[in-house]
């Protein structure tokens, strides 16, 4: 949805592919001081002192986001049947870049993370868009890839220690429906 108001209507489908073909499209007209408003509160959300996603700017990448915090169950609810894990908060964060017109819009849903949607679900918004943009712009800083992998000698141990820090995505902010790898 908010990829379809930063770009002034048009709502597109959502696909994991770049590239993916017949992704269906609506169009719905939007008011350019509307979508100004919408764009520019979001892109402050990141880039402004005091914005809830402050501590996720990019440097170069016009990066723009909301965070939201999802009660589980009512704090009344909660009170009663004491603190416990799977009624903590969900956390939520919706990011795209650039600023108008955007390339990448990620999701994020951390369930019962107990955080706000700032705190555990948007670095790892910040980190897909990073990744994005990174391959996009060919930096690879050594990492192993199916773009570049023929260039890493094959060397048993070696070539799995290099692939190992690529890794974006921590295990506690894992996304929905997946548990931390062990």
């Amino acid at each position: 949805m908010i990829g379809g108001i930063a770009t002034g209507g048009v709502f597109k489908q959502p696909h994991m592919l770049k590239d993916a073909p017949n992704v269906g499209e609506e169009r719905f007209p939007i008011s350019e001081p509307t979508v100004e408003k919408i764009t520019d509160a979001m892109y402050g959300v990141v880039n402004e002192t005091g914005g809830t996603g402050g501590q996720l700017r990019l440097a170069g990448i016009e990066f723009s986001g909301k965070s939201g915090t999802a009660q589980v169950i009512g704090y009344d609810t909660r009170a009663r049947v004491g603190k416990q894990k799977q009624f903590e908060d969900n956390a939520w964060f919706v990011g795209y870049a650039p600023r108008r017109d955007p390339e990448i819009v990620v999701s994020v849903l951390v369930q019962e993370s107990g955080k706000h949607g700032g705190e555990a679900a948007g670095p790892v918004v910040r980190d897909v868009i990073k990744a994005y943009y990174d391959k996009k712009n060919k930096k690879t800083q050594g990492q192993v890839t199916a773009e570049n992998k023929s260039d890493v000698p094959a060397r048993g141990p070696a070539v799995a220690a290099a692939i190992a820090p690529r890794a974006a995505l921590k295990p506690e902010a894992s996304a929905v429906g997946t548990e931390p790898q062990r």
